[in-house]
């Protein structure tokens, strides 16, 4: 239900949340349950859908990502051993025509992940929906959702808030460093072969969930004192370098 402008409310829901799920059973299916309620139904791929993705996948990262442009941190040369280019060269290097191509219209939730997902002992039950892809409200890219699901499985919230991450810098080199939920690489696995049997582009998953980090690392300025956004900030540009080089993730 709507509170105000700004906020709505959800009827409680005991369960647990898909994070904290260690059945390997259930989490295989919440594959199944994604695929049962929002991919099957397809839409029409015209002009409106594909300007909604290049919004949502080209504009608003490069847009986002101006405060780190030609700061310090995007000068470094290295990353974890690997060279690495500035985020606007970085990015001018991505095939996006590539995403348009690959994109698919379907029903979407916006941020499928893993706190997200709730499993009440019998189904899976979605919080926090986004509410708009672009300008539609019906139709949004299943890859969108694929892509906010792989980037949550490696860098999971709960491990974030107890401040499971870290980075340094010395000289031109920096390192990034996190821990990761066992649970949750399980999941990475099935859903690698999820998306092969069922002929998704796993190329396309990774690098859309890759560019989530760099999409989001400015909303965290004032979050652990900033720390956690300049660590999403050098994880995805190691992270993209890798991909663009064809180096293998994980």
């Amino acid at each position: 239900s709507k509170l105000n402008d700004n906020m709505y409310a959800y009827s409680h829901i005991p369960g647990k949340l898909l994070s904290n799920i260690l059945d390997d059973n259930i989490l295989h299916n919440v594959l199944d349950f994604y695929k049962n309620k929002f991919s099957i139904e397809r839409f029409n791929k015209d002009d409106k859908f594909i300007n909604n993705c290049r919004r949502i996948y080209h504009d608003k990262t490069y847009d986002r990502i101006k405060q780190f442009k030609n700061t310090s941190l995007d000068k470094i040369k290295y990353i974890n051993g690997v060279k690495v280019k500035s985020i606007n060269n970085l990015l001018d290097d991505i095939d996006w025509d590539s995403i348009y191509m690959n994109s698919i219209p379907s029903r979407f939730h916006g941020d499928f992940q893993p706190e997200n997902i709730i499993y009440n002992g019998k189904d899976f039950k979605l919080i926090d929906w986004r509410e708009s892809f672009g300008d539609s409200l019906d139709v949004g890219d299943l890859y969108y959702d694929l892509g906010k699901l792989y980037h949550a499985l490696i860098i999971n919230g709960q491990i974030v808030l107890k401040k499971g991450y870290n980075y340094s810098v010395s000289n031109n080199k920096a390192y990034v460093d996190y821990n990761t939920k066992s649970n949750l690489l399980l999941l990475l696995n099935y859903f690698e072969d999820f998306c092969k049997e069922n002929d998704l582009n796993w190329d396309n998953v990774e690098l859309l969930g890759i560019l989530q980090y760099i999409g989001i690392c400015t909303l965290y300025k004032d979050f652990h004192e900033g720390k956690y956004g300049e660590f999403l900030f050098l994880l995805g540009k190691y992270l993209l370098t890798k991909k663009l080089n064809n180096e293998k993730l994980n």
